[in-house]
Order: C-alpha cells, then structure tokens, then sequence
C-alpha cells in the first residue's frame, strides 16, 4: 500500500476510437457493404453515377422499349366515360313487354256519349262466342206454329240477349230479357212495357248500324211504321219482323268478324 495506492486499481487501459469514435476500427460487421460506397475512393465498388431511372428515356441506354404498350389493357381510368353514348347493342329490347302504364287505355278503345255515332275500323281477332246468323221470317212463321209459339219466344229472347253483347259495351246500356217483358210485365202494365220495349230495342238495333257503318234502314220509326200502323194493312208487322232479324243477322255477322 505505498504510496497511499489502492492495491485493487489496475492502471487504466487505453482505447484509441479512432477518428469516427469506433472502439473497433478494423472490425467491419459487413464488409461488402458501404453506406457511401459511390463516394468512398477505398470501397472498390465501381458505379455509374451518370445511371437514369427511367432508361426507356435515355437515347444512349440501348434498351428498345414500345412506347405504345400497356401493360393492362383491360383498365379504365375512368369508368363512367362511354366513347359512343348513343350506341344501344339492343335496341328492341323491353324488360316487361306486359308492362302497361295506363291500363285502362286500349288502342281499340271507343269512348263516346250515349246517342254519338262513332265509327271504328280496326282489325280484331274474332270473338269465341260466336252468334247466329241465320234468322229468318219463314222459319218463324212455320217453326212458331208447329211449337205453339215457343219457337217465336225463344227467337226473341235470344235478340234481346245478343243486343246487349254486341253494343252494351259501346253505349253502356242494357235491354231487359224479352221473357221478363212477355210473362211478367205485359200483363202487369196492360201491354204497355212490350210497346215501350220494342221501341226502345229497335232505336238501339238502328244506332248500333250506323256505329258499325252498315247501311241497313233500321229503327225506332221502323217499329211504329210497321209493326203498329202496319198492323191496319195486316201484312206491316210481318215486315217489322223480317226488318228486325235482317239487322240483326248483320249486326251478328259483323260481331262474329270483327267483335
């Protein structure tokens, strides 16, 4: 302990860190690797500090490269921009051929007020229900005697009820069933409701031609000419009824063709 030393120091060791403060100077953990090599003289790397990025640029690269190419051909930088908007690769094409805005509209659709001649000239596919055609003054004459009437009373019904087929969808209205007229009210108005009746249907036979542009004489008038003031000649409501079975027969053959 001379000299007042400590005998557990040790002299203090001397560490030259060099320059750059490494305690290792010529320890190099990668020794191909230089942060700096391009500008290191020391480093051995040989580099082209005059290199381009972007060689398809540089004239004297000798790299051929197609400016026109692209490399994804399928992408769309914008894809809301159509080249040729009035272009439709579909042009009959209808989602819901069935669909009708307004259905109650019909290119065949007559409106008119009760009495207005209306003419229509369209191309219809002829109804199912097909009416007869092929009434006849001799056959009710002859068919009406030998049924005791019956055969005359089932004529007549059906006129009443081929009528209302054939304009009540024109005119709205409707004509009562002949056999109600005959068995319930003759008798409760004293004939009254029948002549009412005639008068009404053969106004509505003779509207129902002139609607449908058949020239057949037809109507009301015809009624009261033939069939009542006829009656004094005997031979006048054998020409009503031929009249009226010949504008029905029209009436029907029209319908049976054309609806």
């Amino acid at each position: 302990m001379a000299n007042g030393s400590n005998p557990w120091h040790k002299p203090s060791q001397s560490f030259d860190q060099g320059p750059g403060g490494n305690p290792n100077p010529g320890y190099n953990p990668n020794p191909g690797y230089s942060p700096n090599s391009a500008s290191d003289p020391n480093s051995g790397l040989k580099v082209n500090l005059g290199a381009n990025p972007n060689p398809a640029s540089d004239p004297n690269s000798g790299l051929k490269v197609n400016p026109g190419y692209n490399p994804n051909p399928g992408y769309n930088p914008n894809p809301g921009y159509n080249p040729n908007p009035g272009y439709n690769p579909n042009p009959g094409y209808n989602p819901n051929p069935r669909y009708n805005p307004n259905p109650g509209y019909g290119p065949n659709t007559v409106y008119a007020a009760p009495g207005t001649v209306v003419q229509v000239n369209v191309n219809q596919p002829a109804p199912a229900l097909q009416l007869r055609t092929n009434r006849a003054l001799w056959k009710m004459i002859i068919f009406s005697g030998l049924t005791f009437g019956i055969y005359g009373l089932v004529v007549m019904c059906h006129i009443s009820r081929d009528i209302n087929i054939i304009a009540s969808r024109y005119d709205g209205r409707k004509t009562m069933h002949y056999a109600l007229v005959t068995f319930i009210f003759s008798w409760l108005t004293l004939g009254i409701v029948p002549l009412v009746w005639s008068h009404k249907i053969s106004g509505r036979i003779g509207r129902e031609l002139v609607r449908r542009n058949i020239r057949y004489g037809f109507g009301a008038r015809t009624f009261w000419l033939w069939n009542v003031l006829g009656s004094l000649i005997i031979v006048g409501p054998y020409i009503y009824t031929h009249k009226l079975m010949s504008a029905m027969n029209r009436l029907a053959r029209d319908y049976n063709a054309r609806g």
